[in-house]
């Protein structure tokens, strides 16, 4: 399930509506498809950090959806013509993921009223 294109007109940014509209959206996403992994790509520091506290951790491009219409819908980007040459491999965006079936092995904080999952490293 993709994350994408949430944009907060400048006059309301830096209130907490984008906080705010991902963790509903993130909330109704994980009650209505429990096992669903979740995804976005942003070039965005603040979306990252929204998404960070949501629990999603930065990917490879292998890890999320190889999808042509999730693609698609990267036409409208500068980068697009690269992204294309490169077989949707790469891009200028961060790909983060949730992955509910990891999350029994995952480290868990509270930040700001939110939960945060963090990936554990087994030293085994």
């Amino acid at each position: 399930m993709s994350h994408c294109g949430l944009i907060v007109s400048p006059s309301w940014r830096r209130k907490g509506i984008a906080t705010l509209m991902k963790r509903q959206i993130f909330e109704l996403s994980k009650l209505k498809y429990p096992k669903a992994k979740i995804f976005g790509i942003t070039t965005s520091l603040a979306t990252m950090k929204i998404n960070s506290k949501l629990g999603l951790y930065p990917v490879s491009f292998s890890e999320i959806t190889q999808d042509p219409s999730f693609w698609d819908k990267c036409q409208n980007c500068i980068n697009y013509p690269d992204l294309k040459k490169k077989e949707f491999k790469n891009c200028y965006c961060t790909a983060m993921l949730f992955d509910p079936s990891t999350v029994q092995n995952l480290g868990i904080e509270k930040n700001e009223g939110l939960i945060a999952v963090r990936p554990s490293i087994d030293q085994t």
